[in-house]
């Protein structure tokens, strides 16, 4: 019982605090912050064994185990107390909605040649969100006005969101109010331009947007970088799942095509997330940063662009788990909406996935007038 429960404690600290190591250094710890859910899980039911065989210093150490590793726990599995509430002021404070989406590539598109509508843009429609912050628009060198099921729309979204980017780059806007693109020197615009890449692998962009009352908000979106598992290896991740891989050599090929893959990404991502806090850091006021960051709250990733200075509208307003990720049993809370300055997030939600892999995620904000 005390080894086991040694095991368990060593397993719970180092899934929760695996994310303080930076990747480039030591990326195994990473992996081990994917497990938190389970991890957390697991170490309660075994609290609850200790208690009842009566492994009192067993007990002791579980809960000493949980309790030390409730701060990353509760930025995965969030208890949801409330976003703190803006400053008393005599001005009057209005309201926005944020939908954060990867929209997957606006799903099966290639296959719609009937020009029915877009499944994607008519749920945005449908949801009327005041600014729409998109991943994966668009996973090859073509605009979505080309694309007969969003071109049959186009004048239903030009009129719900005349201020927009186009949908050749991975991250796009749309946006009932009008915004200036900003640009940042620090980041090579060849580094997130598809035209100068053959592949997705990261996009940042960001926008100042004028919101009702003469209100500048700088809403900031991002892609980092994705694992880029293969169908052979979502496959052998399923084995693994299902305990079918228990001899040597196909724990060798776990580690070959799984874990490398895993570790190597995070490294990557490991240089992304500073280029993005850099531009936080260079940006002052009013700001949300949102997107997908192919990492969960318990991530070197996140911690390092949440900073000590962002809130996370997740982890303030809703309770218990929640994946946004959906595909080949990898339910991850790997998408996020984070914020600083005088706003406040009042709302949490997470919408529908339509076609893609990812969920929408779709945060109301209020903030006051100067």
């Amino acid at each position: 019982m005390s080894g086991l429960t040694l095991a368990v404690a060593v397993a719970m600290l180092t899934s929760a605090y695996g994310g303080l190591i930076d990747p480039r250094r030591w990326a195994l710890p990473s992996v081990a912050t994917l497990a938190l859910p389970l991890v957390t899980a697991g170490t309660v039911v075994w609290l609850l064994i200790t208690l009842v065989t009566r492994q009192w210093r067993c007990s002791l150490i579980t809960a000493a185990a949980v309790a030390g590793s409730w701060g990353p726990v509760t930025s995965v599995i969030p208890v949801g107390l409330g976003s703190t509430p803006l400053p008393e002021s005599e001005s009057t404070s209005r309201t926005f909605t944020l939908m954060q989406f990867n929209v997957g590539g606006l799903g099966f598109w290639t296959y719609n040649r009937k020009r029915q509508p877009n499944k994607i843009f008519t749920y945005i429609l449908k949801q009327d969100p005041d600014i729409v912050i998109m991943q994966e628009t668009s996973l090859s060198p073509i605009h979505y006005e080309d694309i007969p099921a969003v071109n049959v729309m186009l004048d239903s979204i030009n009129d719900r969101y005349p201020y927009r980017e186009h949908g050749y780059h991975d991250v796009v806007i749309l946006s009932k109010f009008p915004y200036t693109r900003q640009h940042f020197d620090h980041i090579d615009p060849c580094y997130i331009d598809p035209d100068c890449t053959s592949e997705y692998n990261f996009d940042f962009e960001a926008y100042d947007v004028m919101m009702p009352g003469e209100k500048v908000i700088r809403i900031m979106g991002c892609h980092l970088h994705p694992i880029g598992l293969r169908k052979r290896q979502k496959q052998l991740f399923k084995e693994v799942t299902d305990g079918k891989v228990r001899d040597r050599s196909g724990m060798e090929q776990v580690k070959s095509e799984l874990i490398d893959r895993l570790l190597n990404a995070y490294v990557q991502r490991a240089g992304e997330a500073q280029l993005i806090r850099t531009a936080i850091d260079m940006s002052g006021g009013d700001l949300v940063m949102c997107g997908d960051f192919n990492d969960t709250p318990a991530s070197w990733c996140y911690r390092t662009i949440l900073g000590d200075d962002m809130h996370d509208a997740y982890r303030e307003l809703h309770r218990g788990y929640l994946n946004t990720y959906r595909e080949d049993r990898f339910l991850f809370h790997i998408d996020h909406v984070l914020y600083r300055g005088d706003l406040r997030a009042v709302s949490y939600e997470r919408g529908e996935s339509v076609t893609s892999d990812h969920y929408s995620q779709i945060v109301k904000f209020e903030y006051n007038l100067p």
